[in-house]
């Protein structure tokens, strides 16, 4: 096992272990989803209105397209808080921070009444794999720094 070798303790090794099943496991949901969205997308327009409304329904359409500002506040979170603390402090800092939060919460709800009803969910889940994207590209980056 490669990813074995690269850890040093039993606890680490033994997640490594378990990655390769997790990437399975991931790829395997990924192609389902795509096979399962892109049959759905193909279908007549009241075909897909009645999977929406069966299968998600508006609060989850809502949590879905969520992806979008959760991905751009957390892109913008270490750029915003890394260059405003040392210049502003780190009380003025944090209060910017907010406002950022409140201004990009309340613009993508704002554009999210202008985009059409079936590119909001395909919008969100883009977001959210954008996010995890960034989440996992962290995750390499730090595992490669020395201690």
């Amino acid at each position: 096992m490669i990813l074995a070798a690269m850890f040093k303790s039993h606890g680490d090794s033994i997640i490594a272990g378990c990655l390769p099943i997790l990437a399975a496991g991931g790829a395997v949901g990924l192609v389902t989803g795509l096979i399962v969205s892109v049959r759905v997308a193909k279908s007549a327009a009241q075909t897909r209105r009645k999977v929406q409304e069966r299968f998600i329904g508006r609060r989850a359409q809502m949590q879905i397209y969520s992806g979008v500002p959760v991905f751009i506040v957390a892109i913008g979170t270490p750029l915003l808080l890394g260059r405003l603390a040392p210049i502003l402090g780190d009380r003025v800092a944090a209060y910017v921070w907010l406002g950022f939060v409140a201004v990009v919460l309340v613009l993508s709800f704002i554009i999210r009444d202008h985009i059409p009803e079936r590119l909001l969910i395909p919008i969100g889940i883009i977001g959210w794999l954008m996010l995890v994207l960034a989440a996992i590209g962290l995750c390499i980056y730090m595992l490669h720094q020395p201690i």
